[in-house]
């Protein structure tokens, strides 16, 4: 399922003060009363809940594998088991642990694998409510403790099922059931989800976004639909036909990038200053540039993105040696990872070429000088 590591910390947050509630609640002089339970009690709680996280991570990963898709890793709230055995413990969201080989029958086997993490994590919050009716039926207070603890795990289990029921479309990664609605209604909007989650990793590993799967890279331009994913697609796709020289589809998909892009910030700057520099360097459109460049904050943040666009627009107005002096200021700075996934190299790569062509044009005007 696409259970984001926010929703599985709300679940179990309510979860664990359930158990904490019914604990208070023991009468003091008894056993269930005494520090120890109140220490021990929440410890087997969170540990309870890792384990039912992996059975049915573990559930999903088999269907998933059946199904052609590769599984990259199971998760179990923190604990992350890769390929060969190794546990990383971790907090970061690294997307789905399992994601399809191909496009081949896609929207079929997508809905599969999210409809059988759906089925398993009906049956961990089933098992979980039947367990914690059973125990607290006529249970004295010595049998407390252990009421209190399948009582928070089941309401951590129908939490966190109702969490992935709801159609919610928000922040970077969609609910279950948002998923499914969109490859019943809207199969091209789940199929550019799809396509993230496949290249979203190739882009971050700073692999050449001419050698991504080309079967994906037509879904990265599905429809807009309001999400984080709207920008994202297209600035994978940008840097697609921007690898591949294909100018006329990077103009565009930059270009649009930056109209959906309202919100000032460092990745509305990123992307002024991507247009600023295509625009002058492919198309040699100095106002055009210029007028992207007047947009772009004059700041400490910004400085690098500026010198590399002015660096462009100098060259475009035939200016080799001031092109090229800029382009060493530059390569000469320090430049920490961008806000965009992916791209940084690309970047480098550009400005590197720029001025490799500056220098060359100058050399004949020094020779005839």
């Amino acid at each position: 399922m696409h259970t984001s590591i926010p929703r599985q910390y709300l679940a179990t947050t309510l979860g664990l003060v359930v158990v904490l509630v019914l604990l208070s609640g023991v009468p003091a002089g008894t056993a269930p009363a005494s520090a120890f339970w109140f220490a021990l009690i929440p410890l087997a709680f969170l540990a309870a809940v890792h384990v039912l996280l992996g059975l049915r991570a573990l559930a999903e990963a088999a269907a998933a594998a059946r199904l052609g898709f590769h599984v990259r890793s199971v998760r179990a709230g923190l604990l992350r088991v890769e390929r060969g055995g190794r546990v990383r413990v971790t907090s970061r969201d690294d997307g789905p642990g399992a994601l399809p080989g191909d496009t081949a029958g896609l929207r079929r086997r997508a809905a599969l694998v999210l409809g059988i993490g759906l089925l398993a994590a009906l049956a961990v919050a089933g098992a979980t409510v039947l367990a914690a009716l059973a125990a607290s039926d006529g249970q004295a207070s010595a049998g407390a403790p252990a009421a209190a603890l399948l009582t928070g795990l089941a309401v951590a289990a129908v939490a966190a099922l109702v969490l992935e029921l709801l159609p919610a479309w928000t922040g970077e990664r969609p609910t279950t059931g948002a998923m499914l609605a969109a490859w019943r209604g809207r199969p091209a909007v789940a199929r550019r989800r799809t396509a993230l989650d496949v290249v979203g990793p190739m882009a971050a590993a700073g692999r050449r976004p001419a050698t991504w799967p080309q079967g994906w890279v037509p879904f990265l331009a599905g429809p807009p639909d309001g999400s984080p994913a709207d920008a994202l697609g297209c600035w994978y796709g940008y840097l697609w036909a921007t690898d591949l020289r294909a100018a006329g589809l990077a103009r565009g998909a930059i270009e649009h990038l930056i109209d959906i892009t309202t919100e000032p910030g460092p990745v509305r700057s990123r992307l002024l200053a991507e247009g600023a520099f295509h625009t002058a360097r492919v198309w040699g459109d100095v106002a055009g540039a210029e007028k992207l460049l007047a947009e772009i904050p004059d700041t400490p943040a910004t400085a690098a993105d500026r010198l590399r666009v002015t660096a462009a627009v100098l060259w475009a107005l035939g200016d080799d040696a001031g092109a090229a002096g800029r382009c060493r200021e530059w390569l000469a700075l320090p430049h920490p990872a961008g806000p965009l996934s992916g791209g940084d190299d690309l970047i480098t790569e550009a400005v590197e070429e720029l001025l490799a062509e500056a220098d060359r044009r100058a050399e004949p005007s020094s020779a005839a000088g």
